[in-house]
């Protein structure tokens, strides 16, 4: 039994090959790309996410010192309008000291 190979059979033989391996390429890489580009997006998430708990955390702050400062000037007008709240004036200024003067 004699086998043999013609040049048009190891050409075709090639060109599935070629045909294959290109098809392959071609499906893949969209994925390919679509994973890179979610690891990008995910990346930005996760900025995102650093960027706007820093903006909660001043946001937070902002608000503490707000009822701080509605507080001192409760105490102030108070005080002002009656001449003795000697104590609530006292408790005003300690605590601003701790909060605030702390960090001069």
């Amino acid at each position: 039994m004699e086998f043999t190979i013609s040049l048009s059979t190891i050409i075709a033989i090639c060109t599935t090959i070629t045909v294959v391996a290109s098809a392959y390429k071609i499906v893949t890489k969209p994925k390919k790309d679509e994973d890179e580009a979610k690891a990008k997006v995910m990346k930005m998430l996760d900025n995102d996410k650093v960027h706007l708990d820093k903006l909660d955390k001043a946001i937070d702050d902002i608000k503490e010192m707000l009822a701080f400062q509605s507080d001192m000037t409760y105490q102030m007008l108070d005080h002002m309008a009656s001449n003795n709240n000697s104590g609530g004036m006292k408790r005003v200024m300690d605590e601003y000291n701790q909060h605030f003067r702390k960090n001069l």
